[in-house]
C-alpha cells in the first residue's frame, strides 16, 4: 500500500494504526518511492474495467508497467493478466 493510500485509508477509517506507529512501520522497512510517469500513465489505457477505483488503477498500471507486484487481498485484481498479487 502506497503512503499516500494509507493515510487516506486511516483517515475515513479503514485502517486503525497511529501516526506514531505509521512512521516507526516506515523507518522499519525503508520504502523507495517510485515516481508515476506519462508511461504509467498510458498503461490505464490497455486495462480493461474489472475494477472501478481509479486509484487502484493507478497501483495496477504502473505495477503492471514495472512488472512488479502488488500486496493486495483485492481477489478482482487477479483479473489483470500479468499482474503478480501478494498477500
Amino acid at each position: 500500500m502506497t503512503e499516500w493510500r494509507r493515510v487516506e485509508k486511516q483517515s475515513i477509517g479503514k485502517l486503525s494504526i497511529g501516526k506514531v506507529q505509521h512512521l516507526t512501520g516506515l523507518a522499519d522497512r525503508r520504502p523507495r518511492v517510485l515516481p508515476y510517469t506519462a508511461d504509467h500513465a498510458l498503461h490505464l489505457f490497455d486495462l480493461p474495467l474489472h475494477h472501478s477505483d481509479p486509484f487502484d488503477r493507478l497501483i495496477l498500471a504502473q505495477a503492471l508497467g514495472e512488472k512488479i507486484p502488488v500486496v493486495t487481498a483485492d481477489e478482482k485484481l487477479s483479473l489483470y493478466r500479468g499482474l503478480r498479487m501478494v498477500w
